[in-house]
């Protein structure tokens, strides 16, 4: 898993160059994966957009999230004040959480925090107590299917086999 900053300056195809966030704002998605597959060099084989309504609604469909925070986060414009340590996040709660620049590094913990969070997701959407309780286990899939944004040509086996894999140790 690879962490991208928003605001690092690249060549964007046919716009000269501009911070990485502008390539989805001029030409959506295939603009912005053609622009890291040039900074990069890295091919990419699928692309899945997930809104942040979406988002919120799939952790809360889990039940909430335990994530470990390392150090305390006070942010007013992403509406969290999380101490320090692990706790559940509602899907509100993550949502601050992963957004939030409200730290001494900013948007470099805002990528280790997304990181940490989306282990925690995984681990807890392919856990066996999430896949065998059908109660837990269609709400999670019924909110990520509506949510999600994908590649012409990707299938929910895809994003099945990504979760998967990114679940492990």
């Amino acid at each position: 898993l690879v962490s991208l900053p928003r605001d690092s300056y690249v060549g964007i195809p046919g716009y000269g160059r501009d911070k990485l966030n502008a390539a989805f704002a001029f030409g959506g998605a295939p603009l912005l994966v053609q622009t890291v597959e040039i900074a990069t060099g890295l091919h990419i084989d699928h692309y899945a957009q997930i809104g942040f309504a979406g988002f919120a609604g799939v952790v809360d469909a889990l039940g909430g999230i335990e994530v470990c925070i390392p150090q305390a986060i006070d942010d007013p414009l992403a509406g969290i004040n999380l101490p320090a340590g692990c706790q559940i996040l509602d899907g509100p709660q993550a949502l601050g959480f992963v957004r939030s620049r409200a730290t001494a590094m900013a948007d470099i913990d805002r990528m280790n925090n997304q990181r940490l969070f989306l282990s925690a997701l995984l681990k807890k959407a392919t856990s066996v107590g999430t896949l065998a309780n059908p109660f837990a286990l269609w709400p999670m899939a019924r909110n990520t299917a509506k949510s999600l944004t994908v590649d012409e040509d990707d299938h929910i086996w895809d994003l099945g086999r990504l979760a998967w894999a990114l679940g492990g140790d």
